[in-house]
């Protein structure tokens, strides 16, 4: 069975390879839902290809993708599907979740989405994008310019309250949101309304419902009532790709290992050597500690234990830091600290 599995799926992966009618539909429900997670890409063109009455051929025994056979699938239809997709403007951004340690998208983006970013919705009204726009710049208040003296009054009234200004960058307070609309004359209800708009429309926000426990589960996570004190407005993974060069303005770092913005700063770190800026999950995945910071004129080593300060959501899946041989004794830190009792998952970290 698994050797008639295994030819089932080679002969479906030639098939990826080669951009068909099916590979259309695909990028259809791409284009509709315009972003994907990445882990279950290799699983719908999957039923995607089974639901096709003209493909004569079918794969019985071939049910599931495995995590191997999805990046199989993910690469072959890159090579099928870029071509054509570019010759539309568009193209694939493939972007992790900064929240979670293993969770990526596909967002489908278009050339456009940068020249201006806000003023292509069609979507939205002006005022509607002009809220949204002020909303954002309370979201990253963190990186303020001190020097920009064309500040909106009540947006500086908002600013000047010690909680917001201790808020985190890249999370906004639900209740800061309506607190802003307020001040510009909006009512409850219209704001609620342009959250709605932003949140189920134009995918470029998500509204968690918070709690006392940030790493609460987002799948316990639920819509939020109006003006919840513990609810959080973050960024959808598609307002991350499509208004990419507005939060540039609104001087947010970008990740020297990725080179993509850095959302939200309690799941960065920033070098003391030379204020390089790295996500948190860029870290885990593609540095073995302890390691040298990757800014070429900075010789900063970076411990794994800087891992252990980040609080991701919680996805059922702990990734340990890579670690390579290198022996580092700085600030007391050594090897023989990973076996400490209160060190996460330390029967992992040792292994």
């Amino acid at each position: 069975m698994a050797q008639r599995n295994r030819q089932e799926f080679d002969e479906f992966l030639k098939f990826c390879k080669s951009f068909d009618t099916l590979h259309k539909h695909f990028l259809q429900f791409l284009m509709q839902r315009r972003c994907i997670e990445v882990a279950l890409i290799g699983q719908t063109f999957l039923e995607f290809y089974k639901n096709d009455d003209s493909i004569e051929l079918k794969f019985s025994a071939l049910d599931k993708i495995n995590t191997d056979q999805n990046r199989q699938v993910i690469n072959a239809l890159r090579k099928a599907i870029d071509p054509m997709i570019r010759r539309m403007g568009l193209y694939i951004v493939h972007i992790a979740d900064e929240y979670s340690r293993n969770m990526e998208y596909w967002v489908l983006a278009s050339d456009l989405n940068y020249s201006p970013p806000l003023l292509q919705s069609s979507s939205l009204q002006k005022d509607e994008l002009a809220m949204f726009h002020f909303w954002l710049k309370l979201m990253f208040s963190k990186y303020k310019n001190d020097e920009d003296d064309d500040i909106d009054s009540a947006l500086e009234d908002i600013l000047t309250n010690e909680e917001i200004n201790g808020n985190t960058g890249g999370e906004l307070s639900l209740v800061n949101a309506f607190l802003f609309a307020k001040k510009k004359g909006w009512t409850a209800v219209r704001a609620q309304k342009l959250i709605d708009k932003l949140w189920k429309q134009q995918r470029w926000i998500r509204v968690m419902k918070g709690d006392a426990d940030i790493n609460q589960s987002a799948k316990k996570r639920k819509p939020n009532k109006l003006g919840d004190e513990h609810s959080i407005i973050r960024l959808h993974p598609c307002a991350i790709v499509e208004i990419e060069q507005l939060l540039y303005q609104l001087n947010v770092p970008q990740c020297i290992l990725c080179k993509r913005p850095i959302i939200v700063s309690r799941l960065s770190f920033t070098c003391e050597g030379c204020r390089s800026c790295y996500h948190a999950n860029c870290m885990l995945r593609q540095l073995e500690f302890p390691a040298e910071c990757s800014c070429e004129n900075c010789d900063q080593v970076l411990d794994e234990e800087i891992i252990d300060d980040f609080q991701f959501d919680i996805d059922n899946e702990y990734i340990p830091p890579k670690r390579g041989q290198i022996k580092v004794n700085r600030s007391g830190y050594n090897a023989s600290n990973n076996a400490s009792s209160n060190q996460p998952f330390p029967f992992l970290r040792d292994n």
